[in-house]
This record gives structure tokens, C-alpha cells and sequence, in this order.
């Protein structure tokens, strides 16, 4: 009897684990075996053809720091870019956020009526001390720096950008504006999209160089310049309408709720200089810069003008080519 019962039990003890095994198996097949989707979507029938890239502005910044603390800094404080290029020239260009990914570079920002440029653009950190400390700048010139000379610091106080930093730049640069198609103007600077806060890249980045060696940026036509210098629009301009034509071209963090040359507006007129007027960058509007900002907005509405006009033959010569294929299928039947 005890061997009967020994059996007996030992039986139901498999038979016990190969129902076990066969409940998780139903169980793992109905989880293979899911229902189809109630709806489809469809992403092959129809395409709107009004459309761009999410991404559509680079920015550029110098980082203030070395390399390591660089590095340091924008990976682990609450700061990033996409793209870190360091002093090293055996050292790759780092890309440190998916190009898919928000990278906090650009901050409190605004350009082309367009706010939280994080969301539309690529950051491209460049390691660059920038501008010399103030206090060792006096102590080695001798001088003692005015109000005046702080807020708006003279091109001297600059450093020069290394010729080995800025080939990895081009390279890079022109990998990202085929991919997205970026347009020229707006491959700019962190001081353009913030000119209250910040002053990266500076007068000592070469963006009139990279326009005419590389075809990298927006720079105006010198013919309409020296035009423009010849016809003294400056002399009747007033305040209000230079204003809006720094708006026209982008720098839409430029105050418009009064008629005065005020420190904010001065901060834009001085990022303005450091980027396309780098002979004379001191935040005061004059006629040279009214010339440069005006040539720069007649260039880019002529561009605009003509785009308008390729778009609207392009659209005509397909409304043509629908007609003439509906023309044909009629015949045929």
C-alpha cells in the first residue's frame, strides 16, 4: 500500500507541473496571438505637400571654458548641445545629444518671430575662452574700463578662434545644412537669438570668411551697399522705422514698444555689429550700420520674391500637366 500511494503521489505531481507548463504556454500564445488594430493608418495614400524640417536654425556658441571642464559641464550640469568641438586637434567632434533630441543650449531665445529656438535648432558649442576678464584686461592695458566699455566690450577684448577648430566647424556645418536645408541667415549666433544675455560667438568669429570660402551664412551684396551708402536713407530714417527693419530680418527681440536707443535696443544693435559690422562694434546706431542692416533685408525679400515666384510656376506647370492628362484619359475612352 505504501508503494501504491508513493506512486500514486508521485504521479499526480507531474501530472500537477505539466498542466503548469501548459497554462503559461496558453498564456505566452495569447500574447503572441493579438487582435489585429481596430483602425489603420494609412501613410502611403496621401502626403501634404506643405511641409518642412522641424530643425531650422544652427546656432553657435564658445563655451568660456577648457576642454574638460567643457565637457564637464555640458554633460552633466543642466546645460547641452548637440555638438562639442574642444582645442584638440586629434580629438573628434563630439556629438553629445541625438540630433533628434532637444539640446539646452539657446535658453530665453526669440528670431524670426520665432521663441524657444531649443526646439528648432542644432547647438554647436565651440571651446573658446571668448573675451578676456575684465580686471586682468584693464591690469594689462593700463586702463580703467568705463560703464559704458563693460556693457559693450571692444573687439580687442576678444580671442582669436584657431584656424584647426574652425575646419571641423565647416566640415560639420555643411553635413548639417544639406541634411536639413537650412537657410543661410539662419546660421547664427547664440548673441543673435539672445543679445540681452549673451555675446557667443563675438566679433572675432569669421562669419564674413565662412560666407565667402565655404558659401556658409547670409553676408549683403556690396554693390547694394555702396548704393545704399550713396542714397542717405539713414539721414530720415526715424528710430521706430529702423526698429522694424531689424525685426524684418530677424532680430525680433528688438524692443519696439518705444522710440529709444535704450540699453536692450543697443544690446541688439551690438550683436547685429559683432556679427555682420565687426569693424565698429560699440551698440550706437549709425548710418553704416543702418546700410548693412538695410542691404542685408533687400538681399533676403529679393531671395524671397524670387522663391514666391518659383514655387507659383512650379504649381502652374503641374495644374498644366493634370489638365493634359486628364485631356489624354478622356480621349482614350
Amino acid at each position: 500500500m505504501k508503494l501504491v500511494a508513493h506512486f500514486f503521489n508521485k504521479n499526480i505531481f507531474f501530472i500537477f507541473i505539466l498542466l503548469l507548463l501548459i497554462s503559461c504556454e496558453n498564456i505566452s500564445g495569447d500574447e503572441d496571438n493579438t487582435e489585429e488594430p481596430k483602425y489603420k493608418i494609412d501613410s502611403e495614400s496621401y502626403s501634404s505637400k506643405y511641409k518642412g524640417n522641424r530643425i531650422r536654425y544652427i546656432i553657435l556658441h564658445y563655451t568660456y571654458l577648457n576642454d574638460e571642464d567643457s565637457i564637464k559641464t555640458l554633460t552633466e550640469d543642466r546645460v547641452s548641445s548637440h555638438y562639442l568641438i574642444t582645442t584638440e586637434i586629434n580629438n573628434p567632434i563630439y556629438r553629445l545629444v541625438d540630433e533628434n533630441e532637444r539640446a539646452w543650449h539657446a535658453g530665453l531665445s526669440s528670431f524670426d518671430g520665432h521663441s524657444a529656438i531649443n526646439d528648432s535648432s542644432i547647438g554647436i558649442e565651440i571651446v573658446h575662452q571668448g573675451i578676456y576678464d575684465t580686471e586682468e584686461y584693464e591690469q594689462a592695458k593700463g586702463i580703467s574700463l568705463s560703464r559704458e566699455q563693460k556693457h559693450f566690450p571692444e573687439a580687442d577684448m576678444y580671442m582669436e578662434y584657431d584656424k584647426e577648430q574652425l575646419d571641423k566647424l565647416v566640415f560639420l556645418l555643411k553635413d548639417i545644412i544639406k541634411r536639413y536645408d537650412i537657410h543661410p541667415r539662419n546660421i547664427t549666433g547664440h548673441a543673435d537669438v539672445a543679445p540681452t544675455r549673451k555675446q557667443d560667438p563675438g566679433p572675432k568669429f569669421p562669419w564674413k570668411w565662412l560666407y565667402d570660402e565655404h558659401h556658409i551664412g547670409f553676408w549683403y551684396d556690396e554693390d547694394e551697399y555702396q548704393a545704399l551708402m550713396i542714397s542717405n536713407d539713414y539721414g530720415t530714417a526715424k528710430p521706430m522705422d529702423i526698429k522694424k527693419e531689424f525685426h524684418k530680418y530677424g532680430y525680433t527681440s528688438m524692443p519696439t514698444n518705444n522710440d529709444k536707443w535704450d540699453i536692450p535696443s543697443r544690446k541688439v544693435i551690438y550683436a547685429f555689429q559683432c556679427h555682420y559690422r565687426q569693424g565698429n562694434i560699440d551698440g550706437n546706431m549709425d548710418m553704416e550700420t543702418y546700410v548693412v542692416l538695410k542691404a542685408l533685408n533687400n538681399k533676403l525679400q529679393s531671395e524671397r520674391k524670387r522663391q514666391r515666384q518659383k514655387e507659383a510656376t512650379v504649381e502652374e506647370l503641374i495644374r498644366l500637366r493634370a489638365i493634359r492628362e486628364s485631356n489624354l484619359e478622356e480621349q482614350q475612352e
